[in-house]
């Protein structure tokens, strides 16, 4: 059973799999998980009226070897695909670290980008990300069909067996959901 159970791709009106845009009025907010590779950022917007959440896209960028400044490129990216924006980041709190390699944190990049930051000194816990998501999801979030390696990880991702922590064992999952968990 997936960690999240409230995702249905199911057809109609009760899917989370819906169509939903880039609304060029709205404020960008992203969720961003951080890793050496692939580093995620999912993109949102949120509403007045159900469905309130609306993911539009995923960013997932692969490590390009030493010197890949991955923070950079990620808001580069962000704004080429979506230009003249306001931009809000929630990342992971591990953005805040900075690498003996490098004078500036990750948070520091993305400031210094012009984005806005929404960042608590600590994760929620996992348990209460998931929670927020599964409630979300029971009719509140819709996410577009483009955002494959999202839905991949609402459909896949599972606990470790008897307990209530994500199973991570898979490198090739978890990265979205947990940046949409952010946010």
């Amino acid at each position: 059973l997936s960690t999240y159970h409230s995702f249905s791709r199911t057809t109609g009106e009760q899917s989370n799999v819906q169509e939903c845009e880039y609304d060029r009025s709205k404020p960008v907010l992203v969720g961003m998980d951080f890793n050496v590779s692939p580093f995620e950022a999912v993109c949102v917007h949120i509403y007045q009226e159900k469905p309130q959440v609306r993911v539009f896209d995923t960013i997932s960028l692969e490590h390009q070897g030493s010197g890949d400044l991955m923070t950079q490129r990620m808001c580069d990216t962000i704004k080429s695909k979506y230009p003249n924006s306001e931009y809000v980041i929630y990342p992971d709190a591990s953005s805040m670290q900075r690498g003996t390699s490098s004078s500036h944190s990750d948070l520091d990049i993305i400031k210094m980008n012009g984005f806005k930051v929404k960042l608590r000194k600590t994760n929620p816990l996992v348990i209460d990300r998931v929670n927020s998501m599964n409630l979300m999801l029971e009719g509140n979030m819709i996410i577009s069909p483009r955002c494959k390696s999202l839905i991949q990880d609402l459909e896949k991702v599972t606990n470790k067996q008897g307990t209530r922590e994500i199973d991570k064992s898979n490198k090739n999952l978890t990265h979205s959901s947990d940046a949409l968990g952010y946010l």
